[in-house]
């Protein structure tokens, strides 16, 4: 098998974004509005679709 060690600034920068994403906090959640897709069809014009 073959392995592949990265060095150098790539393996540097891929660290701190890992240790980034690590310390990122829980998502935000976000209200949305739940729609229908007969709606958007009947927005767009479209009839009979599925």
């Amino acid at each position: 098998m073959l392995l592949w060690f990265v060095s150098g600034p790539h393996a540097q920068a891929a660290a701190v974004m890992r240790r980034a994403r690590l310390q990122a906090g829980a998502p935000v959640e976000t209200e949305a509005e739940l729609r229908q897709l007969a709606d958007y069809d009947a927005l767009l014009g479209i009839d009979g679709v599925a």
